[in-house]
């Protein structure tokens, strides 16, 4: 598994999730909206869902690297 620096945050009614490697050769960022009213479990499933994201775009094995 490839390590990633990253810093999550959120703001009325905003959640961000990102990431970089160490290298600095990957990145990405997720950036979601909640609803009024949402439940605490839909925006759990909702962080859950952009962190999953997250490491597949920083995690996965490089193509070019045998």
């Amino acid at each position: 598994m490839q390590p990633y620096w990253s810093h999550e945050g959120g703001d009325g009614g905003y959640i961000t999730l990102n990431g970089v490697t160490d290298d600095g050769r990957r990145s990405a960022v997720v950036s979601m909206s909640e609803a009024r009213g949402d439940t605490k479990e839909h925006i759990l499933e909702q962080e859950n869902a952009a962190s999953a994201l997250i490491d597949h775009a920083l995690c996965a094995r490089d193509p070019s690297t045998p």
